[in-house]
């Protein structure tokens, strides 16, 4: 059955693949939302599309569960219908008239924009690293699916506070279910944040609706880090098996560095008279290169790396050896899962014990040392960290130091 529009075109009902969509919990075969558009002047005999044109969205197929399937399908065929019934919107031509009133403005983002829209406009103007894109996507996703739920997506940004924000993470926490833990409500807080603070910056709002929604506590693991003996064994045992990888390792232990800043270092940064290194900062808004140094015992380390290395190539390319296109950080996971975690020795077992730690702990087994030679200063300016965040996140021994410092103490009421 067709449905008139204001604009003289009809469609004919918005229809769900699986019909039992409403109640079904399955969601291994693909789902879909159609219906077909029929536009007096192009659709018809003699047209591109003499049955109308079908219009499909299967947007809801990257979710797993039969809940958030739902969840999108209502959003997103109330979104259809307002579109096509409000917004005299034609899927052929294009068009669209706007929610609001069209009018020229000196605003890049208006506050009139509708909450999701402006979520997509602050993502594609903040500037940060390939890794933060992905993490914003993943929070827009599931973020999107809240909002429809709550029925705020097309709420005007300028009208969106603190209250709708709040009931927003508690409705995330339905969306996600058991995956829905207080690191992941203070991960999606802290992005959502950094959108808004965005759209601050625009003038599309005048105060970010994140602010003074308070963080939710949890306990922090301590980092498990390799024993002494287990080091001593993978230093012996991957020179022989991979001396590549050992370099690299090597390397990364004595850096500071994490493994995508590694990625990007070319031969021309690495100044070995100096025994500077510059490196490209992935982390935060800005791409910036900071020196850092190179100790004395990672000289000859770097030689090695260096041996038929063109100024503008990789230092770690294929097979960890110079090259013009530089690896993914994913792909020293795989080597150390290889090589170090999952080796077995002739008799079948384990080569260097059972839950050897990942690749990521050297580098707070580096600043735990660090620290206990040159102090938490000098250990956090090595990292390029602040001596709080080096002792809350990396230096895995710090807390028992202090301790111990603080027992041998002595002074007295009364001194002599």
């Amino acid at each position: 059955m067709k449905k008139q529009l204001s604009n003289g075109c009809s469609r004919s009902a918005i229809t769900v693949s699986p019909k039992n969509w409403k109640t079904t919990s399955m969601a291994k075969k693909p789902w879909m939302i159609f219906y077909r558009f029929h536009c007096p002047s192009q659709t018809g005999k003699g047209t591109r599309y003499p049955k109308g044109m079908l219009v499909t969205h299967r947007g809801m197929n990257e979710y797993k569960t039969a809940d958030e399937r739902r969840a999108f399908c209502k959003g997103t065929i109330e979104a259809i219908r307002e579109d096509l019934e409000d917004c005299d919107y034609n899927p052929i031509t294009g068009y669209k008239k706007e929610m609001f009133e069209a009018i020229k403005t000196d605003y890049e983002i208006h506050p009139n924009t509708p909450l999701i829209e402006a979520w997509r406009l602050a993502y594609e103007k903040r500037k940060v690293s390939k890794g933060v894109k992905r993490d914003f996507r993943s929070v827009r996703k599931y973020a999107e699916v809240a909002a429809k739920n709550l029925k705020i997506d097309a709420m005007p940004i300028k009208e969106v506070r603190r209250r709708h924000m709040k009931s927003l993470l508690d409705q995330l926490g339905i969306v996600k279910r058991d995956t829905w833990t207080a690191n992941n409500y203070n991960f999606y807080r802290s992005h959502l944040s950094m959108l808004f603070n965005e759209l601050c910056q625009w003038e599309a709002i005048e105060n970010n609706p994140m602010d003074k929604i308070t963080k939710m506590k949890h306990a922090v693991a301590k980092r498990a880090t390799l024993t002494k003996e287990q080091r001593i064994a993978i230093d012996q045992g991957l020179r022989k098996d991979n001396y590549r990888f050992w370099l690299f390792m090597q390397i990364f232990f004595l850096s500071g560095a994490r493994e995508t800043e590694m990625m990007q270092v070319k031969g021309h940064h690495v100044n070995l008279k100096e025994q500077t290194i510059k490196y490209l900062i992935l982390k935060g808004t800005n791409y910036q290169y900071e020196y850092r140094p190179i100790p004395n015992n990672a000289v000859n380390l770097w030689e090695q790396a260096l041996v038929d290395c063109k100024p503008h190539q990789h230092v770690f390319s294929r097979g960890l050896k110079p090259g013009d296109e530089p690896i993914k950080s994913y792909q020293i996971t795989r080597r150390w899962e290889r090589w170090v975690k999952l080796r077995v020795d002739s008799d079948g077992n384990k080569k260097y014990g059972e839950n050897i730690p990942d690749f990521y702990s050297l580098k707070h087994s580096h600043s735990s040392e660090v620290s206990k030679r040159v102090g938490t200063r000098l250990a956090a300016l090595h990292n390029q960290h602040t001596e709080a965040i080096l002792k809350r996140n990396y230096d895995t021994e710090g807390v028992n130091r202090d301790m111990e410092i603080l027992k041998g103490i002595d002074i007295e009421f009364a001194p002599v």
